[in-house]
């Protein structure tokens, strides 16, 4: 016999409710959230899925993405910008804080455009012990830079290939990244351009 399946009258959009018990944002009193030593950070990676919120900055026009090569692991190659969310930060705040500490670059938050929610499972992980890999949750979201900010745009050389810069990704151009950064590319770019 096969289960009847429930079918929501309105499912959710797969961007997170943001939801604050007692409907007010309490979060300005909490403590700064800790430094973590490298082997704390790593040891919290073996333990928990780590929340990130990335960011891609899209050329319409031009039907891609601007995209800086990554020099380690997890995601290792052409790739947007992003990482962690901290305690106290929304996806959204977190994805302003990331793309402002990688590039130099401020948008609000509610600036920004939801793209994609992923699970990822990566084979490894930048801390040691790199072969434990990483899983993280990742919500994605896209903006469209000015052509002064892609100008301005300074990667961390600890980060970034900085000789590659940030180069303009089409869907051609995606499929031919041999990184494994490029499936998850493509399935971006057809959720931006279809």
């Amino acid at each position: 016999m096969s289960r009847r399946r429930f079918v929501p009258t309105k499912p959710m959009d797969a961007e997170p409710i943001i939801w604050m018990e007692g409907g007010t944002d309490f979060r300005k009193d909490w403590p700064k959230p800790p430094f973590l030593a490298d082997e704390q950070y790593a040891a919290c990676m073996e333990a928990f899925p780590r929340v990130c919120s990335d960011i891609i900055a899209v050329s319409p026009r031009n039907r891609g993405f601007y995209l800086a090569k990554r020099i380690h692991h997890s995601a290792m190659g052409p790739w947007g910008f992003g990482g962690g969310q901290r305690r106290g930060q929304t996806p959204r705040d977190a994805a302003a804080a990331n793309l402002k500490r990688e590039t130099g670059i401020e948008v609000a938050s509610k600036d920004f455009t939801f793209l994609f929610a992923t699970e990822m499972y990566w084979r490894r992980r930048h801390p040691e012990p790199q072969e434990l890999g990483e899983q993280c949750r990742v919500l994605t979201y896209c903006f469209i830079p000015t052509d002064e900010e892609l100008a301005n745009i300074t990667l961390d050389p600890n980060e970034y290939d900085v000789g590659h810069g940030v180069r303009l990704y089409t869907k051609s151009s995606i499929s031919h990244i041999s990184e494994s950064t490029g499936e998850l590319l493509l399935m971006y770019w057809n959720a931006a351009f279809g």
